[in-house]
């Protein structure tokens, strides 16, 4: 059965909405063809609430929407889009034909009367709720009211702090939060709520500070990313550490963690996995030291931008990493040597980013003829050249990712090499399409059919997911 449905979805993938605007329309043909249960899985997780109002539309006066209803309004039809409650005649129409969905966002300007009995009626299915800029606080109370059941907050107006507060108190079964601002008027009144069951925690762009951490941490927490905090302290690095024996990956990009925080993290919290201090202009080697030294399960270290690093860290991740999957990196001056040593030594590093190189890129080759093992690779500045790739063509049999983050690449003799030399070759990611060519991805995709490209800027690209593993 899961296999018949993975097979539909990719068969739907294949038809336009251009065919919805008639009443001949083969696509809700298809659908209410097909089982109910199948139908209603296809309706809920692949169409869009616009998509529906348009096969809705084409079929007015057929026969067939009365099928079609009769699918929106199953309980087993429940569309995992994001409605953006901002339009009070599309949620006149989801309220009208009973559809059920699984995740709001409340941006405001919406007819009260409307939002209130559609919560009435379907708050209970409501998973996610965002509550974005916009958003006033009668709106907010009114999830309050009828959302009970809710897996996942985000948090974007500083406005509604306080009915924030009670959605938190009022679904104790949270498994994510996700926070963008924050009032510190309301710390003391927030400390003492408590989010036992919380999974995920994103804590970004809060100017004030500190958060009550104590809230949101706790055994069952295992994920933390944390961005643009300019209050964050050793303090708070420690109330998060001692709370969270559990934590399995950390992010801090752009935050300038110091060694004595990173310290902390890797005395405390020996279960993790996964650690992100992208561009930190404070970090040094004994830092990154201590890191690896104290976390021996770490696979994931993403350490790119940090400027004050050396190829003393290159050394120090080839001794005391053994379990390291994945290493994203900057090549430090003088640090080539280091790198080529490091590749070769551990071949368990199968997914590497290389962001920049500070010398002479004409001296890399060593280090990439050592990559023969490497199946992900993402290159960045001064490395997306031509030349580059058609070194990564002849080292790297056993490629399978590979992703330019520059957006101006010029792509000359590497489309026919990478067809040659990375038979393996399944997803090509680039900055912008724009750059690379009239003829070269073409070419490529034409050598390789069993090839994607994508762009960073594409809806089917998951940037977090291009180091999952293979």
């Amino acid at each position: 059965m899961q296999r018949s449905i993975s097979l539909c979805l990719v068969t739907f993938q294949r038809i336009t909405f251009k065919l919805c605007d008639t009443t001949d329309s083969p696509m809700t043909d298809f659908i209410t063809n097909l089982p109910s249960s199948l139908a209603c899985g296809v309706l809920s997780t692949w169409l869009e609430i616009q998509s529906l109002v348009r096969l809705d539309s084409a079929y007015c006066k057929s026969d067939k929407r009365g099928c079609l209803h009769d699918l929106l309004r199953s309980k087993e039809c429940i569309s995992s889009e994001l409605v953006i409650l901002n339009n009070t005649q599309l949620l006149q129409w989801i309220f009208n034909r009973n559809i059920q969905v699984s995740r709001i966002c409340l941006q405001g300007g919406i007819d009260v009367f409307v939002s209130s009995q559609y919560l009435l009626r379907f708050g209970e299915w409501i998973r996610t709720v965002h509550l974005f800029e916009g958003c006033t606080i009668d709106d907010a109370y009114r999830v309050v009211a009828y959302c009970r059941n809710l897996r996942s907050v985000q948090f974007d107006e500083k406005l509604v702090t306080t009915a924030f507060i009670e959605l938190l108190n009022a679904n104790p079964q949270l498994d994510e939060v996700f926070m963008y601002t924050f009032d510190s008027a309301f710390t003391a009144t927030l400390d003492k709520y408590k989010c036992p069951s919380l999974k995920h925690l994103q804590v970004k762009d809060c100017l004030e500070g500190p958060l009550p951490w104590k809230t949101f941490t706790g055994f069952a927490l295992e994920e933390i990313v944390l961005g643009n905090l300019p209050w964050f302290s050793v303090e708070d690095a420690t109330i998060i550490a001692e709370h969270c024996p559990m934590l399995r990956q950390l992010s801090a990009d752009d935050m300038n963690v110091c060694d004595r925080q990173l310290n902390i993290f890797a005395t405390s919290c020996k279960q993790l996995t996964y650690m992100s201090i992208l561009n930190n202009t404070v970090v040094t080697d004994k830092g990154i030291l201590q890191l690896i030294k104290g976390l021996p399960l770490l696979t994931c270290l993403h350490i790119g931008g940090c400027t004050k690093l050396t190829a003393q860290s290159l050394k120090y991740i080839r001794a005391h990493a053994a379990a390291l999957v994945v290493l994203s990196v900057d090549i430090p001056r003088n640090g080539l040597s280091e790198l080529t040593t490091l590749v070769k030594e551990r071949a368990h590093i199968t997914c590497l980013e290389l962001r920049s190189v500070a010398q002479d890129t004409t001296a890399a080759e060593a280090a990439f003829a050592q990559m023969g093992h490497i199946r992900s690779l993402v290159l960045e500045g001064e490395l997306v050249t031509d030349a580059v790739l058609c070194w990564v063509a002849q080292y790297c049999p056993k490629l399978e990712r590979l992703s330019l983050l520059d957006e101006v690449v010029s792509l000359k003799k590497s489309p026919l090499a990478l067809a040659k030399g990375c038979p393996l070759l399944k997803l090509f990611v680039v900055g912008s399409l724009k750059y690379v060519g009239v003829s070269a991805l073409p070419f490529l995709q034409y050598l390789r059919p069993q090839l994607r490209v994508v762009t960073y800027d594409s809806s089917d690209t998951d940037k977090d997911a291009f180091f999952l593993p293979i």
